[in-house]
């Protein structure tokens, strides 16, 4: 499994922002999540380090995946 990001950020605003670093499984995807305050910058280096920090400590949640469904739709409503 490798590990792959997704950047949430809410449009028009260059401030705050969430990674979510995340694996799938056969019927399961692992999930860590990086949140940025609205009051400081966005960057996805520092997110994608923190969140993938947080996956590989094991500081992480795991939800259950049926083949086929988009995952980044099931992250982005967490």
């Amino acid at each position: 499994m490798s590990i792959r990001y997704l950047h949430v950020r809410k449009e028009n605003l260059q401030k705050g922002g969430t990674t979510v670093a995340y694996e799938v499984d056969d019927d399961t995807i692992r999930f860590a999540v990086a949140k940025c305050s609205d009051r400081d910058n966005y960057c996805r280096k520092t997110g994608r380090s923190i969140a993938t920090g947080r996956l590989n400590a094991n500081k992480d949640r795991t939800i259950a995946y049926m083949r086929g469904a988009p995952i980044e739709a099931i992250l982005r409503n967490l």
